[in-house]
């Protein structure tokens, strides 16, 4: 059993296909293939079902997955700290854009307090690309709105977070001070495309109530969507951290009575992986923001 088969294993189970592992791997797909072949003569098992379009873990490949993600983690990790110090070393974070861009920024600064000559290397996704990127060991530490799972993940509450209405300053109902979600029943409602977890948790909000407004845009950016709402296209929600600092006025924000949206952040890291010290002072930074939101 070699490392490159054990990385070249890895990067089929992830991609579900040995053309696209092979092109992230640097190798042609012949020589991939035929080097999981040796790594499934050497286990002694199947690990991929290659009877369909897709390629898939077999039984044992999801029994040798984790396994082997453990051993590239460990790899990796005495890797880099043999290869710098701790103090001059790099980390990668990431954040879902609905918190990204209002929480990243002050924890790196705060970050950079305690590890100036540190570098932080930022990525804004999707919960499934960063759920993915986690457990491939390309991120050092991420944080999305729950749930969360994987077979690496490692998960740690950060606070809870109301989403609140914002409405177009003309909006009839932008000067009543107490709204419910039935009021806003017959609205159009502008989201973030499907890709986004916000989206979601909006329409789930929604349907609890047995309250179905009519889904107009969908789109990638919240800074699109707050445009639109001004212009009067319609309503939506929005995360507590992004309505305290827009001070637009061209759109009001109400939080609602009674039972309120809202969502779960947390951090995530690959268990796996030895957080090492730059991951342990950006963690306490996260956390000390956190503790004042």
């Amino acid at each position: 059993m070699e490392l490159h088969q054990i990385r070249y294993f890895a990067a089929v189970a992830r991609l579900n296909s040995f053309t696209k592992a092979a092109k992230e791997c640097g190798v042609t797909q012949p020589t991939l293939s035929q080097q999981i072949a040796k790594l499934e003569t050497d286990l002694g098992r199947v690990l991929f079902d290659r009877s369909g379009r897709i390629v898939r873990l077999s039984e044992a490949g999801k029994a040798f997955q984790d396994q082997a993600g453990r051993i590239l983690a460990m790899v990796d990790d005495a890797r880099s700290s043999l290869a710098h110090d701790p103090e001059t070393g790099s980390i990668v974070i990431a954040a879902i854009p609905t918190v990204g861009p209002y929480l990243l920024p002050q924890a790196i600064r705060r970050f950079q307090k305690t590890s100036p000559k540190a570098r932080v290397e930022v990525r804004e996704l999707t919960t499934a690309e960063i759920l993915r990127s986690v457990e491939a060991g390309q991120l050092d530490l991420a944080v999305l709105a729950l749930p969360a799972s994987g077979e690496s993940i490692e998960t740690e509450r950060l606070f809870h977070e109301e989403l609140f209405l914002v409405l177009p300053a003309e909006h009839r109902l932008a000067k009543k001070k107490f709204l419910r979600i039935e009021d806003i029943a017959q609205d159009n409602l502008i989201l973030l495309h499907d890709a986004h977890c916000l989206a979601g948790e909006t329409m789930q909000f929604c349907s609890s109530h047995r309250v179905e407004p009519v889904s107009t845009s969908k789109l990638a950016q919240l800074a699109t969507l707050l445009e639109l709402v001004s212009l009067g296209l319609g309503i939506s929600f929005v995360p507590a951290m992004a309505a305290k600092g827009d001070h637009d006025k061209r759109r009001v924000y109400r939080s609602l009575t009674g039972d309120k949206p809202g969502r779960t952040l947390a951090m995530i890291r690959n268990r796996h992986r030895h957080p090492g010290l730059l991951v342990e002072r950006m963690k306490e930074a996260i956390r000390f923001l956190s503790a004042t939101s």
